[in-house]
C-alpha cells in the first residue's frame, strides 16, 4: 500500500517538476508576469498532486490546490499563445494577459467540477487570436522564429492531446502513468514554444522610476 502510493505521488507530483526547464526560457524571455504564473502553477499543481497522493490536507483542502491549478495552468495556456503571437506593442500583450488571468478565474467558478465548457472556449479564443496574428505577421517578424523548436512542441502537443483523449475516454490506469505522460509532453510543449518564439516588445520606457542622472529606467 505504502509503495503503491509512492509510486502514485511519483507519477502524479514529481512529473510536475518537468515544467521547470519552461520556466527557464519564460525566465530568458524576461516574462516577469508569465514566470510569477507559472511558479505558482508548479507549486500548486505539485501540492495539489501530493494531498491527493498522501490523502491528506496541507495547509488548505485538495480540491482547493485543484481549483487554484486549474486557473492557474488555464491562464498559463494563454499566456504561452500571447508570447506565440509575436505581438510587439507590450500594452496590447499586458492587457491580453490580465483578460486571460481574469476569465480564467470567473470561468472556473462557471465551469466548476461539472464541465469544461467555459474554459475550452477560453482556449480557443485564444488559439483563434494565435491563428489571426502569426497570419498577419511580416516576414521580418515570423523570420525570427525557431521552427525547429516549433515543430516539436507541435509533435509533443499532438503526443499529449492523444494520452489525454485516452485518459478521459475511461482507459484503466490506477497509477497514474498516462497523466504522468501528459504532464511530461506538456511540459516538454511549454519549454519547445517558449523557446522557438523570441520576445519581440523586448522594452518599454517606464517614466515613473527615473533614475537620478540617467534616462528612464527600461524594462519589460
Amino acid at each position: 500500500m505504502v509503495m503503491m502510493e509512492a509510486l502514485r505521488w511519483t507519477l502524479g507530483a514529481a512529473t510536475d517538476l518537468a515544467f521547470v526547464p519552461a520556466l527557464l526560457e519564460v525566465y530568458k524571455r524576461r516574462r516577469h508576469f508569465e514566470l510569477f504564473i507559472g511558479s505558482l502553477q508548479l507549486v500548486s499543481s505539485f501540492l495539489f498532486n501530493s494531498s491527493q497522493a498522501l490523502g491528506e490536507k496541507l495547509f488548505i483542502g485538495e480540491l482547493d490546490w485543484h481549483f487554484i491549478s486549474d486557473v492557474l495552468s488555464l491562464t498559463y495556456v494563454c499566456c504561452l499563445l500571447i508570447h506565440c503571437m509575436g505581438i510587439e506593442d507590450e500594452v496590447k500583450n499586458m492587457i491580453l494577459r490580465y483578460v486571460a488571468f481574469s476569465l480564467a478565474w470567473i470561468f472556473k467558478l462557471r465551469d466548476a467540477w461539472d464541465s469544461a465548457l467555459w474554459e475550452a472556449a477560453l482556449v480557443i479564443i485564444y488559439v483563434c487570436l494565435a491563428v489571426y496574428s502569426v497570419a498577419q505577421q511580416s516576414s521580418r517578424i515570423s523570420a525570427q522564429y525557431g521552427m525547429q523548436s516549433l515543430r516539436y512542441g507541435a509533435g509533443c502537443l499532438v503526443g499529449a492531446c492523444l494520452l489525454l483523449g485516452v485518459e478521459l475516454a475511461g482507459f484503466a490506469d490506477s497509477y497514474g502513468f498516462v497523466l504522468a505522460a501528459v504532464h511530461l509532453l506538456g511540459a516538454a510543449t511549454a519549454f519547445f514554444l517558449w523557446r522557438g518564439v523570441p520576445s519581440f516588445d523586448t522594452k518599454k520606457n517606464d517614466d515613473l522610476l527615473p533614475r537620478s542622472g540617467a534616462s528612464s529606467q527600461q524594462f519589460v
